[in-house]
């Protein structure tokens, strides 16, 4: 067997082994998120245009990342539309993203979360929010997780009973922010549920680096033939 097949045959072994190694899971970096919604309050915060009040409102939860940074990979919240009273709760469509930091508060908005939609009378669901492409958090970095609704409705981004702070995790947990028709941001006590999930970057592991070495030996040794 010559040089270069057993060096191919190397590195599909190699395939082979790294094809079964295990990935690196998403990791809550800040949490409050209860195993169920039976922990969840009535009451919260209600965003985008109140069908009750008729007040525009908009919450955020803030972080600042450790060392590293970290890939974007969802929010998690509980919410609904259900007021206590069925046929008063007005559906309605979640928006939001992630916002820059300016001064301790939402600044410019970086990032789209893909819209989530429930119906009238929602009681409180888990719902998780992602962006189409991803998003780096970068290092050292403060951002705010900014929740809206588009239309007139009954939205809550619910509370808890315990009304407990969520857990930050490699992560600093800035606080909550809340503002109403346009007022400006201010701080919150009302912990409303969230868990938010990243993954660490990707960095080759040994195996993997190991096939981009006998990739590159195969490349070499074959040019060197042509030579």
């Amino acid at each position: 067997m010559s040089l270069v097949k057993s060096t191919v045959w190397m590195l599909t072994a190699a395939c082979v082994l790294a094809a079964g190694s295990t990935s690196v899971r998403a990791a809550a970096i800040l949490s409050n998120l209860p195993a169920d919604t039976s922990s969840a309050s009535s009451g919260g915060t209600n965003l985008g245009v109140s069908a009750s009040d008729g007040f525009d409102r908009q919450k955020a939860v803030g972080l600042t990342i450790g060392g590293s940074s970290l890939s974007f990979v969802s929010m998690e919240i509980i919410g609904s539309t259900f007021n206590g009273t069925l046929g008063v709760g007005d559906g309605g469509t979640f928006i939001g993203g992630i916002f820059s930091s300016v001064g301790g508060a939402p600044g410019v908005q970086l990032a789209t979360f893909t819209p989530i939609s429930i119906g009238d009378d929602t009681e409180p669901q888990f719902l998780t929010f992602t962006i189409a492409g991803g998003f780096t958090l970068l290092a050292n970095t403060s951002y705010w997780f900014v929740l809206d609704g588009d239309t007139v409705s009954d939205l809550l981004w619910n509370g808890l009973i315990s009304n407990t702070a969520p857990t930050p995790t490699g992560v600093t947990f800035d606080g909550y922010r809340f503002q109403a028709n346009g007022g400006g941001w201010n701080s919150s006590s009302t912990f409303n549920a969230v868990r938010i999930n990243a993954d660490s970057l990707a960095v080759p592991e040994p195996a993997t680096a190991g096939l981009l070495g006998l990739g590159a030996l195969v490349m070499a040794m074959r040019r060197g033939r042509k030579c």
